[in-house]
């Protein structure tokens, strides 16, 4: 995706994630006109670049798969830290994904899916009660040291 052509994430350093998806639902808001929080509860700090990019692209995919198939009007992105995982979360409030789905939201998928499992984490995609979806990913947490 073209979504966030003038970013470039590569080298994110230990707390450059948040900064990026902040710029990333900035953008979100100046291209498209649709509303998106970033929000971090205390410093995620991730133990290499490699985990922030893969991280930062699902986001990435999550939030154009929302945009450009489920027609959403609001979304959320959010990264929290807690004892033993890391996690990022996409939400949106529009018409869920297709089903079957597009060649192209499946190609993301799977492209999601192979990123998360590189870094050891979990994906998840829930449908919320009222329509919309959120995309879970849930990453070990690692400490500085090793």
């Amino acid at each position: 995706g073209n979504l966030a052509r003038g970013l470039c994430p590569v080298g994110l350093g230990a707390h450059g994630l948040s900064s990026a998806l902040k710029e990333m639902a900035l953008s979100v808001e100046n291209v498209f006109g649709i509303p998106c929080r970033f929000t971090s509860f205390e410093s995620v700090v991730l133990s290499d670049d490699a985990t922030a990019n893969h991280l930062y692209y699902i986001a990435q995919e999550a939030v154009s798969n929302a945009i450009r198939h489920a027609r959403t009007t609001r979304i959320s992105i959010r990264l929290s830290a807690h004892n033993h995982h890391i996690n990022l979360t996409v939400r949106d409030n529009g018409r869920g994904l297709p089903s079957p789905l597009p060649e192209a939201v499946g190609m993301g998928i799977n492209l999601m899916k192979y990123r998360i499992q590189m870094i050891d984490g979990v994906l998840d995609f829930k449908s919320a009660p009222r329509g919309g979806t959120s995309v879970v990913c849930k990453i070990p947490r690692t400490s500085p040291d090793g």
